[in-house]
């Protein structure tokens, strides 16, 4: 197979990091032209570093001699480079004159000063094709997954001119587990290309298990010099070729600005924060004062006792987040999920030690993501003392003493490393959201902020090179001064996005830093607002190339998330009894509404709402309107609510269609049930017709539905009106033109005071309308 004799026909792009103190060689290069065709090789470095790199690039024969090639008219054989910190340099081949190939010698003059990040993509014979390498070392860790979708393999290079080199391959098991080995030798300039899978690799091993494998493939030099290692990765439905680097094989990592996956390709996030789940918060559960997690906690110990209310939050946890609740996330087109924890979850202050019942929830979830193919980011959203003073970091409503007192930093830093430590292996997880919008003391400046940030970034790197480092700025992700330059080469600058404008200007603060740094950004949170509002954002920021998390995907009665549980009679005593309206429910009753609540919150007892879903996943929700479900069919009922989804001037009109400030806000929803777009809806009493009603009209506002009219005809339409004022004018139309005349309807002495209204003879051609 050509794979074997040549690794440049890999597809894909992918990415390669090493150690100056090494050097690195790409496997192949080719320039020229062959039969008239020019063969062309691109050449894209990164510096990662924090300092200036100096080096130069050689172009070498099969013997390593030097060989010409042609770029930008010139003929050379090395060529100088800079690169200031987190600079790109991008060069190519012209492909003219003669054919030559070899290899690339990339050396630079600061000697582990820095570290560099580059791919080779060539187009030889008109086929576009890319080469990855990894660092020339004593040895090289490849993560292997052999799946029905799809297969690792290992590409190995002997850049020595004179020695053979000889390695040990062995096969280690999700655990460790050493099961299978075998020898490679590979003679000067020689290179190979094998799946785990083919006869004379480790095929039977590998056939033995048709539910197929995750592990480590271990490549130990045991004579000769070096060995250059790739990881190879096919996806099996597309026969997509992949080139991986050693040791990073399985990891999403950053280039050029962006977020891109593990095959070098820009990675658009399109994410749901499950928020609730290890962190619960007042205002989602209806508690009064916006109850932090410790407050909601003594309140229910207050009425059930300590045992119960352990059993309580255990079932809370059980039900809130499921593996249905991350088939669902995964069926609707996200692609990643952020967990926000509290630091209690996973560790016991009181006992100093770390709690395993924690990190089996978040390993559970990791699994569950892992089959559904949804990115984690995990994200300390209550650090040791509060990185802020309010509710949602459960401080003490005084101060954040996760700034004043330095155990607190302490302990926030061992948490985060023992999280590194035992995640380090995991694919899936995207990255760490270090802390969640952290406010600092009066007093306190970024410095303070930053420093941390540098802290918490060089413990987690003993432990874990690999996964990105989301930074949130100060002021609840929203002020980065004194946040740049970046100092690791995998960090991400993450913000916050609530009640303000959806136009580009809100982000050029943020856009300066990724144009000014070469860092990615990620819109970490945003939500709380209408459909139209929401789509606005995701529009703006897929246009400027961000990544984005809504918030949060599950709430208690609730219309904006894209599930609401309901709250039953038991759970609204108990709310009243916490708001002072009520007297304090028997222990007995109480136990049962709050257990009956966790179980209420499993999502198969959760309405989902999709106007919420389509608004944030289908971009023609700003110019088509679609129904509510399933269009309506005439002769038949329609539901006053259940209006198209869609934009405001597209579904429906409607005065206020989204909260765009922070005080003094109008609900674009006045009734607040139901919906989540412009129109005002709210709960009906009418025994006779639906249980909701479109109310709070105003002159002009109009709402679309999509019907399916079974057959022409004359028909009668019957609406069932309410007013306590003087009524007004209903306009019915069909397709854009107005069915017949316009209808009065009076004042019927209430809001809720429902009348018949009768229209007849409308004519209504067959078909969808």
């Amino acid at each position: 197979m050509r794979l074997r004799a040549l690794i440049t026909i890999l597809l894909g792009l992918g990415l390669f990091e090493f150690s100056l103190a090494d050097g690195l060689i790409f496997p192949q290069f080719v320039s020229g032209e062959l039969n008239g065709t020019p063969n062309w090789t691109r050449i894209i470095l990164r510096n990662n570093g924090v300092q200036l790199d100096t080096g130069q690039i050689q172009f070498l024969g099969s013997s390593g001699e030097p060989v010409e090639v042609t770029i930008g008219g010139q003929a050379v054989s090395a060529l100088p480079y800079s690169l200031q910190p987190f600079g790109t340099l991008d060069l190519r081949t012209d492909g003219t004159g003669p054919l030559t190939s070899g290899v690339v010698e990339v050396q630079s003059q600061n000697q582990g000063a820095s570290s560099l990040e580059g791919s080779l993509i060539y187009e030889v014979l008109g086929a576009r094709v890319s080469v990855v390498s990894s660092p020339l070392a004593s040895a090289h860790r490849l993560y292997v997954s052999v799946s029905a979708a799809e297969s690792t393999g290992i590409a190995a290079f002997n850049p020595d001119t004179v020695v053979p080199v000889t390695a040990r391959l062995t096969l280690l098991d999700d655990a460790g587990v050493n099961q299978a080995s075998k020898d490679l030798t590979l003679a000067p300039r020689r290179q190979l290309a094998r799946f785990l899978t083919e006869a004379d690799f480790f095929q039977d091993f590998l056939a033995a298990r048709p539910v197929g494998f995750r592990g480590t493939l271990l490549v130990d030099v045991t004579s000769g010099n070096r060995l250059a290692v790739m990881g190879l990765i096919q996806d099996r439905t597309t026969g997509a070729l992949v080139a991986m680097p050693s040791g990073t094989a399985t990891f999403s990592t950053v280039a050029a600005g962006h977020i891109v996956d593990r095959a070098g390709r820009p990675l658009q996030l399109r994410g749901i924060n499950l928020g609730g789940w290890l962190v619960p918060e007042g205002y989602m559960l209806q508690v009064p004062g916006y109850g932090s997690p410790t407050a909601i906690r003594d309140r229910i110990v207050e009425l059930i006792g300590e045992e119960d209310t352990n059993r309580f939050f255990d079932l809370y946890r059980a039900n809130y987040v499921t593996e249905e609740d991350i088939r669902q996330i995964a069926g609707w087109g996200f692609n990643s999920v952020r967990v926000p924890f509290h630091y209690r979850v996973l560790y016991d202050p009181a006992k100093e030690s770390f709690l395993e019942s924690g990190f089996g929830l978040m390993a559970r979830l990791l699994g569950w993501c892992r089959t559904h193919g949804l990115y984690v980011i995990l994200d300390m959203h209550c650090a040791p003392g509060g990185q802020n003073k309010d509710n949602i970091s459960d401080s003490d409503g005084i101060q954040a003493h996760l700034w004043t007192d330095t155990p607190n930093q302490d302990l926030t830093i061992k948490i985060w490393t023992e999280i590194a430590r035992r995640f380090a292996r995991e694919e899936w997880v995207l990255g760490y959201d270090l802390l969640n919008e952290p406010v600092l003391p009066s007093g306190y400046t970024n410095v303070a902020l930053r420093s941390l940030y540098i802290r918490l970034t060089t413990e987690i790197r003993k432990v874990d090179p690999h996964h990105l480092i989301f930074l949130e700025g100060s002021w609840y992700a929203t002020d980065f001064s004194q946040l740049t330059p970046p100092f690791d080469s995998r960090l991400v600058y993450s913000f916050h996005k609530y009640w303000n404008d959806t136009s580009s200007s809100t982000l050029q603060n943020f856009l300066a830093i990724r144009q000014s740094h070469n860092v990615p950004l990620w819109l970490g949170e945003f939500g709380e607002n209408s459909n139209q509002w929401g789509y606005e954002v995701v529009r703006t920021v897929e246009d400027n190339g961000i990544g984005w998390c809504w918030w949060p995907h599950k709430k208690l009665e609730t219309i904006t998330s894209p599930l609401s549980a309901s709250s039953s009679t038991g759970y609204r005593s108990i709310v009243d009894y916490w708001n002072g309206k009520a007297p304090q429910p028997p222990a007995d009753e109480a136990r049962a509404a709050l257990f009956g609540l966790a179980g209420d919150l499993a999502i198969t007892k959760c309405r989902t709402l999709p106007d919420v879903l389509r608004s944030l996943m289908d971009p023609s929700f700003g110019h088509v309107s679609q129904p509510f479900g399933e269009a309506r069919t005439i002769p038949g009922t329609i539901n006053a609510a259940d209006f198209d989804t869609g934009a405001e001037g597209v579904a429906y009109h409607d005065t206020v269609s989204k909260r765009i400030t922070f005080e003094n806000w109008k609900a674009w929803n006045e009734g607040w049930v139901y919906r989540n777009d412009g129109v005002d809806v709210e709960k009906s009493t009418d025994p006779v017709g639906f249980g909701y009603n479109v109310g709070w009209i105003e002159d002009g506002e109009w709402l679309r539905y999509t019907v399916n009219v079974t057959s022409a005809g004359t028909y009668a339409v019957d609406i069932r009106a309410a007013s306590s004022g003087g009524g007004g004018l209903l306009r019915l139309s069909l397709d854009g033109a107005p069915l017949g005349a316009d209808v009065s309807l009076p004042g019927t002495g209430g809001w809720q005071e429902w009348r018949p209204f009768s229209v007849e003879g409308l004519s209504l051609p067959a078909g969808r309308h």
